[in-house]
């Protein structure tokens, strides 16, 4: 039995089936992560010299054609370079730089022509969060719901896929549709402090 380095499951085989991450697999996190202690976090000054090299990857990426794997590989290690969370905050408030909204863009391109051809299965659904989470930022709510939901149809259990869409549809002004994602997630997790504090922001507003 061990802690899943990505979203802190306790799970005995080498899939998580909380969050559908492939244990033994080396997980770069940003340093805001709740359960960052199992991978690694890049300092300010190695996510700089990695953005410009993250892009060069994606723009080849799209270029020649790579097997399944090594896109899943690419797109992992290239959005693990923002700075993003995988698990959203209530009073999120991230600027990111031009040359990270690039790679966001270039990302959606190669993730939408991969899932076309059946590469991407949900088997690493950081892929989808950070992209979520990315136009979530940029006020994307829209098209960062359809990158939660893209988990959540695979993952119904994964709690950051579940709170992120939450937040999302509060953000939107959608109370009823946000109150009954916190529902389903503070089944899972009772005591998921976050979604306490955001099933309770959503009552108020929905009064």
């Amino acid at each position: 039995m061990c802690e899943c380095p990505l979203c802190g499951n306790r799970v005995s085989e080498d899939v998580c089936s909380m969050c559908g991450h492939q244990l033994n697999r080396e997980v770069y996190s940003d340093s805001r992560d709740e359960h960052s202690k199992g991978g690694k976090t890049y300092s300010e000054g190695e996510r700089k010299k990695k953005l410009s090299s993250a892009i060069v990857s994606l723009r080849s990426a799209q270029l020649y054609n790579r097997n399944r794997e090594d896109m899943l590989s690419t797109l992992t290690s290239c959005l693990s370079v923002m700075k993003l969370p995988v698990c959203l905050e209530m009073d999120v408030d991230i600027q990111l730089s031009e040359k990270e909204l690039e790679l966001i863009s270039l990302a959606d391109q190669l993730i939408e022509n991969s899932d076309k051809k059946g590469f991407i299965t949900i088997q690493r659904p950081e892929i989808y969060l950070r992209m979520g989470n990315a136009f979530f930022v940029t006020g994307k709510q829209k098209k960062a719901l359809e990158y939660y939901d893209k988990v959540a149809k695979d993952y119904p259990r994964n709690k950051e896929a579940l709170y992120n869409k939450a937040l999302t549809l509060f953000s939107l002004d959608k109370y009823d549709r946000s109150l009954k994602v916190l529902d389903k997630l503070l089944k899972i997790d009772p005591g998921f402090n976050n979604a306490i504090y955001l099933k309770e922001m959503v009552r108020q507003m929905d009064m």
